[in-house]
């Protein structure tokens, strides 16, 4: 599978997470072509990173790097919003992006810094592309601190590969495998960039972190850590978005409730390792905060940290420094904790889902009911109930047209769901009192396309007319509107049947309203 590596990558310790990684990627994988290309190529340029940074330091007496801190906590609980803002102080050091994509050779000066930076730029902005939806759920820049858990990717352990593949034997040995090696080369990278500068202190910042303490520890005895806890609930299924939207880039299935199951269980089982292993840390060590005090009132949980720690600041300096960062990182990061979107029901989605596929249906319903009790709802969680109900007409009628409410890009699929159901049961006049609600309520382009065709069949053109004209008097720009006028014209039932499918067509696709 990877051909084209040369030099060497040093100690045996990655061909074990190596060999399970890429027979678990062939196993259960299929792969886009574009997914297959970028799964090899993460795999290669992280080896190739290695086997550059072994040669590197063999040989060579290097200081051990300078006292770290780590931010630790689930994923999405907040800790990239603190990790910035902490980076803001200039006693801590944190690798950048382009460091960790591409340390090696050392830089020469500020323009193979600057060359490097527009590289690893027009990369990210490839992948935004690919992945549109990562623009807001990692914001990455290039030269901005970046969490180290790429590093984990040069000795192959990390749960970088979970979220780009499905390889859940992988994942398996992620959640008992020792991890003292990867924080050999953790090392070893923070030794090759102290050659450029030693700081003060590092800043990391890792998810996964929060599992491995005592192998941190072991590598660095004088570590310390902040520790955020949020909702699991919130935290985890917002984990589960970000995994499920990498994937859909790279593959051709998709699978939901795999990616819910292997991810809450992976997470649960580093959440209790992180446990056990804080009940040996003493409150010089570690310090816990709470996202929604912490997003509540930013600056004072900072100074909480900092007296903890006994670290240096000059309050007003640095308060002034996060005033001006708050705004910028709090829009950046969308970080609203009054603002609890749909990640409640997306996890209990999730969770019904595992069941599902368990065969455990009373569970499976019973997660799937509060997944839709939820305030903002998880489209897929009433689009799951109107297909499980779909025996009571009026119950899933009514989880059809929830689910067109909150996805409103696939309307035309839940109002041809619900057609198709009151046909079936010679519903025929509430099929059009279906399309007439939905217009008395707001204007929508599927909704008037399809009662035009209604009445058409039923000899009411004047009727139809009417409907168009009155539409036409407050949106007359209105590209469906005026299809349908067109449509009305005509005295030909193949081009109004033409018409009619090209507006629905293009309403689909969000073209026009």
């Amino acid at each position: 599978m990877l051909h084209g590596l040369e030099g060497s990558l040093g100690e045996d310790d990655y061909t074990e997470p190596l060999e399970i990684l890429i027979n678990s990627a062939n196993k259960n994988n299929q792969f886009n072509f574009f997914g297959s290309i970028a799964f090899k190529n993460q795999l290669k340029d992280r080896l190739k990173m290695r086997s550059k940074l072994y040669s590197f330091v063999k040989d060579k007496e290097l200081c051990s790097p300078a006292n770290p801190v780590f931010v630790t906590g689930l994923p999405r609980s907040g800790t990239t919003f603190l990790f910035n803002l902490l980076a803001l102080d200039e006693s801590h050091r944190s690798p950048r992006y382009w460091e960790i994509m591409s340390l090696m050779p050392l830089v020469k000066n500020k323009f193979d810094i600057k060359r490097r930076e527009w590289k690893i730029n027009a990369e990210l902005k490839f992948a935004r592309t690919i992945i549109p939806k990562l623009r807001n759920m990692h914001h990455i820049r290039a030269n901005s601190p970046e969490e180290c858990e790429l590093l984990a990717t040069i000795n192959v352990r990390s749960f970088v590969y979970m979220c780009m593949a499905n390889v859940p034997e992988y994942v398996e040995y992620l959640k008992d495998c020792s991890f003292d090696s990867v924080f050999k080369w953790h090392k070893r990278f923070f030794q090759v960039l102290e050659i450029n500068g030693r700081p003060k202190r590092w800043l990391l910042k890792d998810p996964s972190h929060i599992g491995h303490i005592p192998e941190i520890l072991t590598t660095y005895p004088n570590a310390k850590f902040i520790n955020i806890h949020r909702d699991p609930m919130e935290s985890v299924a917002s984990f589960c978005s970000l995994a499920k939207n990498i994937r859909s880039a790279f593959s051709k299935n998709v699978n939901p409730e795999q990616i819910g199951e292997v991810i809450l269980d992976f997470w649960q089982h580093s959440l209790q390792k992180g446990i056990q292993a804080k009940e040996n840390l003493s409150s010089d060590q570690i310090i816990d905060i709470s996202y929604s005090n912490f997003i509540d009132d930013p600056l004072n949980i900072l100074k909480d940290i900092y007296q903890n720690f006994e670290f240096d600041m000059d309050i007003a300096t640095e308060n002034k420094k996060w005033k001006d960062a708050l705004k910028h990182e709090k829009k950046l990061m969308k970080v609203d904790v009054h603002h609890k979107k749909n990640d409640e029901s997306m996890l209990n989605y999730y969770i019904a889902m595992d069941y599902k596929s368990k065969d455990k249906i009373k569970n499976y319903e019973r997660y799937l009911e509060k997944s839709a009790a939820a305030e903002n709802i998880y489209p897929e969680s009433a689009l799951e109930l109107a297909h499980h109900n779909v025996d009571n007409a009026d119950l899933a009628i009514s989880y059809y047209k929830l689910y067109a409410k909150h996805k409103p890009s696939q309307r035309t699929v839940a109002y041809n769901k619900i057609e198709n159901i009151l046909f079936n049961n010679q519903q025929y006049d509430d099929v059009e009192g279906l399309y007439r609600e939905l217009l008395d309520n707001s204007f929508d382009g599927y909704a008037l396309n399809r009662l035009v065709d209604i009445l058409l069949e039923k000899n009411e053109a004047n009727d139809a007319n009417d409907l168009v004209d009155r539409f036409m008097k407050s949106n007359h720009s209105c590209h469906s509107i005026r299809l349908n006028k067109l449509k009305l014209d005509s005295e030909s039932f193949e081009v109004r049947k033409s018409i009619s499918s090209l507006c629905n067509e293009m309403i689909k696709d969000e073209i026009i309203k």
